[in-house]
């Protein structure tokens, strides 16, 4: 939103949660395995994410995982994943299979839609995963990375 004397005005309705780093990393490494198409690890990291519980034979879930994923990357990567679509999508696969949307991660995902709303518009080539990667190696000094 925009202020009568021109500035950007962001509000904030409290939605608010903590992302460990080992959630931030096991992000990271997911995003990894996702642009590689590596699914059979996306199983593990989304173990490792809470979203599928440990102990879980993520065998039959993948193929779920890899059409969804794969519709994610199609048309340009991954600077054209819409993660509000993508979230809807994942949210069909909890009917299915033990798969869940972790709290902290529903809160992420729509921080994420907003922010990447917000910059589309200023810049329609916009890659949301990019940056969110740099922000986590730039704010970090942990030696994971």
């Amino acid at each position: 939103m925009r202020t009568t004397d021109g500035k950007l005005a962001i509000l904030d309705f409290g939605l608010m949660t903590e992302v460990t780093d080992d959630q931030k990393y096991g992000m990271i490494e997911a995003i990894a395995h996702l642009l590689n198409r590596d699914y059979t690890e996306i199983g593990q990291d989304f173990i490792n994410l809470d979203f599928i519980p440990t102990g879980t034979d993520t065998r039959p879930i993948v193929p779920a995982l890899t059409k969804v994923f794969d519709a994610a990357l199609a048309g340009g990567g991954a600077k054209s994943i819409n993660f509000q679509d993508l979230a809807s999508d994942l949210a069909q696969i909890t009917f299915d299979y033990p798969f869940r949307i972790p709290p902290y991660f529903a809160l992420v995902i729509r921080a994420i839609s907003v922010l990447e709303g917000i910059a589309l518009v200023g810049n329609p080539n916009f890659a949301i995963i990019g940056m969110f990667i740099m922000s986590i190696i730039c704010g970090s000094n942990s030696t994971q990375l």
